[in-house]
């Protein structure tokens, strides 16, 4: 996804624990989660925005988020943008790629692992994803220290 940051002239900033947990996943359902929130950002972003990429371990799970400087989602849609097909007005407009199915997706990757996903988004101010992942009894979160990798 890194050309198509560049491309927008957006900015990626990493900021992503060390020592996390691991946990058990199937590789294609992280590439899917990972890859539709952070391409949704970059394609919602406005040229020269910042997308911010995060995964920490908080209470026994694991807490990724994605947050843009972009569109944004209207309050009266917020709760539609997990169902499939949906296109927000603003995405509509900003570009026509898009088929309203990568959120949905996350969605239901999350739910398959017992995770849960919110979403704050404000009109021309941008969004944030935030899921969770709960931990295995048998793992603990480390103590905290966070790796920055900007312009990733």
């Amino acid at each position: 996804m890194a050309a198509n940051a560049e491309e927008s002239e957006i900015t990626i900033e990493l900021a992503v624990e060390s020592d996390l947990p691991p946990i058990e996943m199937n590789a294609r359902h992280a590439r899917q989660l990972w890859t539709n929130l952070i391409s949704n950002a970059i394609k919602y972003s406005n040229r020269g925005g910042t997308v911010h990429v995060s995964l920490a371990c908080q209470d026994q799970r694991l807490v990724g988020a994605v947050s843009d400087q972009g569109i944004g989602i209207a309050a009266d849609e917020l709760a539609l943008i997990f169902e499939e097909f949906y296109r927000s007005k603003a995405s509509k407009k900003h570009t026509q790629m898009g088929t309203g199915l990568g959120l949905p997706i996350v969605k239901r990757i999350l739910d398959s692992y017992g995770g849960t996903i919110d979403l704050a988004s404000e009109e021309d101010k941008g969004s944030t994803f935030t899921f969770t992942i709960p931990l295995p009894q048998s793992l603990a979160c480390a103590p905290v220290d966070t790796v920055d990798t900007p312009g990733t």
